[in-house]
C-alpha cells in the first residue's frame, strides 16, 4: 500500500518508475472539501471530542475554507491554531479574526 500527497503521484508518473506505477491496482484521490463540508467536518470533529455545541462562527468556517482550499489536513491544522488563538485572547468561540491571526502566525513558522 502506498499513500501520499500529489508529489507521490507526480513521482510515479516519471518514466523510470513506470514498472512500479503499472503494479498499483487501485488509486484513490481525495477531492478537497466544499465550504459546507468544511463546516460539517469541524462539527463532527468537535462532537467526537465531546463538544456539544458549535465553536466556529460561520465567517470563521469561510475563512478556514478560503485559506485551506478544502484540504482536510490543512483544515485541521488551521482550525487548531485558530482555536488556540481565540483561547489565548479569552474567547469562547472562534471567529474570522482568530482564523486570520492564526494564518499570520502559521506563515511565520
Amino acid at each position: 500500500m502506498l499513500c501520499g500527497q500529489p508529489l507521490l503521484r507526480d513521482r510515479l508518473a516519471e518514466p523510470r518508475l513506470w514498472a512500479l506505477s503499472q503494479r498499483i491496482g487501485v488509486r484513490i484521490r481525495l477531492r478537497p472539501l466544499t465550504e459546507a463540508e468544511v463546516g460539517q467536518f469541524l462539527t463532527q470533529h468537535l462532537k467526537a471530542a465531546g463538544m456539544p455545541k458549535a465553536m466556529f462562527e460561520p465567517q470563521a468556517v469561510s475563512a478556514i475554507f478560503q485559506n485551506t482550499k478544502g484540504t482536510p489536513r490543512l483544515i485541521q491544522n488551521l482550525a487548531l491554531a485558530s482555536a488556540l488563538t481565540a483561547m489565548a485572547a479569552g474567547g469562547k468561540v472562534i471567529d474570522a479574526t482568530a482564523v486570520q491571526q492564526a494564518v499570520v502566525d502559521m506563515e511565520g513558522l
